[in-house]
């Protein structure tokens, strides 16, 4: 291990910043790897992330001295700041869904390594910045929406080998039955590729840190995956013969329930134990070292200044900007793309029933199709007083849009609320008329399925609508309200203030 002057010290610091700008992207991760949710994943390159940086003593860095990298590190972190404020603006409940505060979260990475070590560090630092990208989702969604197909594969896997050992069953899709007419089912929770893909995450930084060749480490990840495949295969096999001939007990269904957490552990042990037959090797401290590098971290922590105050500093804006994430609604991506059966849109529409109880005694539903509702909000017996809303939906995640047709609209100017949901407003000219519209789209859960539904609120100017005073910095938290003006001066919407925005739109979105 190379122990340059001032490498340890800058680790050191880096892995603090990091740590403090992932402080709210940490906090609204589940701690486990689900078998519900391949997504879950993540938490596994979250974590792993922080030994990268440890392992990253491997590398030859030095402490930056390099003013024009200072500032260029600098300026790298004002654009993550740009990008997480536009993003989650635009995106709204989508920006959670996908976890694009992960995504993002590399250049905050790049900003750091940049301050701390250099361009020369950036180069040298450039596999822990490509592993970060995995922290989101996103780049593996083509990969983890076929957890159902690679169901359907494992359930012709088992069925054909049940079959190979003279067991009398038949398949229907992911179901097998047994000659006395029980069945059992090769869910997408019985081999979930969010499973192979942790483990394949959490063998990489320790690839990394083993001295072989790039051809040996990369044979190594492959065979702890094709071990992994095997184990729960297996296991897979082996529930199912025992179900064919003596029936599911509620012994082996309790050990279907955590056996896939012991095969992932036990696959992990194994390829530690594996690694010298791969030729992978830790490098060790020589004698002394550790003193030396003691000592460097100590020199080299006068040496640099305030330089690492800095660093941590920015970190620590990093986790101000972060925080709104623990109010914010989040539903995995995974659990919409749904059919939607005639009892589902009901329930749908009875959902968006519900979201207007403050108003009930006032709303009346005025039509109900396909996949839109309409109603009319009533202010006595005036329907010129009338607020209407239009609310469609779809099984897939959408940000808010407007539903309806306008000759133009002008006046538009966004917000972001506590629970991550960005409520527009726009004046909509439809003829001689001009409308106050405000509109948004927010996560509904019906059945553990989730819809994305787009509500639109339409108001006629000048029939007594104030704009709604209880919308403010206060009431959307602070960090809300920055990043909802760097969205909209970045849009060209100079309109700052809260005019257009109906109270009924407010308080309808703010309590999703």
């Amino acid at each position: 291990m190379r122990t340059d002057p001032g490498k340890v010290f800058g680790i050191v610091v880096l892995l603090l910043a990091t740590l403090l700008a992932m402080g709210g992207t940490l906090w609204t991760t589940n701690a486990s790897v689900l078998d519900t949710d391949p997504v879950s994943y993540v938490v596994v390159v979250m974590l792993m992330l922080f030994l990268f940086i440890i392992f990253s003593l491997k590398e030859n860095l030095k402490l930056n001295k390099n003013r024009r990298a200072f500032v260029i590190g600098t300026l790298v972190f004002v654009l993550y700041l740009i990008v997480l404020s536009y993003s989650r603006i635009g995106l709204s409940s989508v920006f959670a869904t996908f976890r694009i505060d992960a995504l993002i979260i590399p250049l905050a990475l790049i900003s750091f390594i940049t301050i701390l070590f250099g361009f020369s560090g950036l180069r040298e630092l450039k596999y822990l910045v490509v592993y970060s990208l995995f922290m989101s989702p996103l780049i593996l969604m083509p990969l983890l929406g076929q957890n159902q197909a690679f169901a359907v594969t494992n359930a012709v896997f088992v069925y054909d080998v049940l079959k190979s050992f003279g067991v009398p069953v038949t398949l229907n899709g992911i179901t097998i039955t047994s000659q006395v007419n029980t069945s059992i089912s090769i869910a997408s929770t019985c081999a979930p590729i969010g499973t192979f893909v942790a483990l394949v995450m959490f063998l990489i930084p320790l690839a990394y840190l083993y001295e072989g060749s790039f051809k040996r480490k990369m044979l190594w990840i492959l065979s702890g995956f094709v071990l992994m495949l095997v184990l729960n295969f297996a296991r897979m096999f082996g529930i199912a013969y025992y179900w064919a001939y003596y029936g599911l007990t509620q012994a082996i269904a309790l050990f279907h329930l955590f056996a896939g957490q012991i095969l992932f552990y036990v696959a992990i042990i194994v390829m530690f134990l594996l690694a010298t037959k791969y030729g992978l090797q830790i490098a060790r401290l020589r004698k002394g070292q550790l003193h030396q590098i003691q000592v460097d971290f100590a020199r080299w922590k006068k040496a640099f200044g305030v330089y690492w105050i800095y660093v941590i500093v920015l970190g620590f804006v990093g986790l101000l900007f972060s925080l709104p994430y623990l109010h914010s609604v989040y539903a995995s991506p995974t659990f919409f793309y749904t059919n939607l059966s005639t009892i589902g849109q009901n329930t749908i529409y009875h959902a968006i029933g519900l979201s207007f109880a403050d108003f009930s005694s006032n709303t009346i539903k005025l039509k109900e199709q396909n996949y839109t509702e309409t109603l009319a909000i009533l202010n006595g017996s005036n329907t010129n007083n009338a607020t209407y809303v239009v609310a469609t939906y779809s099984n897939i995640p959408l940000p808010g849009a407007m539903v309806s047709g306008y000759s133009k609209i002008s006046s538009a100017h966004s917000f972001m609320l506590r629970n991550g949901i960005r409520l527009t407003s726009v004046v909509g000219y439809s003829g001689n008329q001009m409308f106050d519209v405000n509109y948004f789209a927010a996560p509904l859960n019906f059945s553990s399925q989730y819809v994305s539904v787009n509500y639109e609120f339409i108001k006629l100017i000048g029939s007594g609508a104030p704009s709604c005073t209880m919308l403010t910095y206060r009431s959307i938290g602070l960090f809300n309200y920055i990043e909802s003006l760097i969205y909209n001066a970045l849009n060209g919407q100079l309109d700052y203030s809260n005019n257009g925005v109906l109270c009924t739109s407010y308080t309808v979105a703010s309590h999703i």
